[in-house]
């Protein structure tokens, strides 16, 4: 996968929905070593990556499944990427089952099976394309901007997610919107959830971080399991 950092977190973490382990990385030249090595069945490109994302999609064309993904506020359109070689395109920003669907779908067209699977947890909080959450006993019913940004800071857990990127990839919040509107989300998606132990919500600067404390406690147990290196 060629994409930006924080849309790439946010495809691999959609991408366990149909049993894909993705290899991203942002250079395009690490990206041709990556194809040559691996043979991948799938390629996704982020188009917003600049010129040398469609020549990749060009270049791979012939055994593995192109995904491209296009940004229409950013002056590209499907009709290029289709025109460059892709098999299918998606509009960034998503919903996280929309995703999910045509991966599949454009991965059956070159004959790779998969099988789907609705829910994914991560770090005690469960997901679902269907537009809910399980958080610890409780099911929480979630609109799909809500599940949309809340993908996306999951996905990225640790680290910032600046309003900017909210805004960009976050399906449901306008490009253009003010940075009152973003908070507001985020405000709304904290509210739905409610009181729970295992995701916390923090503002930084300019940005919203989600912390999972479970996901850092198994990261830790499993770094006290590696063997030591001679």
């Amino acid at each position: 996968m060629l994409a930006r950092p924080r849309l790439s977190s946010l495809i691999g973490l959609v991408l366990r929905h149909v049993g894909i382990e993705a290899t991203v990385t942002a250079s395009p030249a690490r990206a041709r070593l990556l194809l040559r090595q691996r043979e991948p069945a799938l390629l996704v490109a982020d188009i917003g990556r600049g010129p040398f994302a469609a020549r990749l999609l060009e270049s791979a064309r012939s055994g593995r499944a192109t995904l491209a993904l296009v940004d229409l506020d950013r002056g590209k359109s499907s009709l290029t990427a289709l025109g460059g070689g892709a098999d299918d395109v998606m509009r960034v920003p998503f919903t996280p089952d929309e995703l999910a669907v045509r991966t599949a779908q454009v991965l059956q067209r070159v004959g790779v099976p998969t099988s789907m699977v609705r829910n994914v947890e991560v770090g005690g909080l469960e997901l679902s394309l269907d537009e809910y959450a399980h958080v610890g006993s409780r099911t929480v019913r979630l609109s799909a901007g809500d599940n949309s940004l809340l993908y996306l800071l999951v996905a990225n857990a640790g680290r910032r997610v600046a309003r900017a990127d909210i805004r960009d990839l976050s399906w449901g919040v306008e490009h253009a919107a003010p940075v009152e509107a973003v908070d507001a989300a985020v405000a709304r998606l904290e509210r739905t959830l409610g009181a729970v132990d295992v995701l916390r919500i923090e503002r930084v600067d300019d940005a919203v971080v989600a912390r999972l404390p479970a996901l850092r406690m198994r990261s830790l147990h499993d770094a006290r399991r590696r063997p030591a290196k001679n």
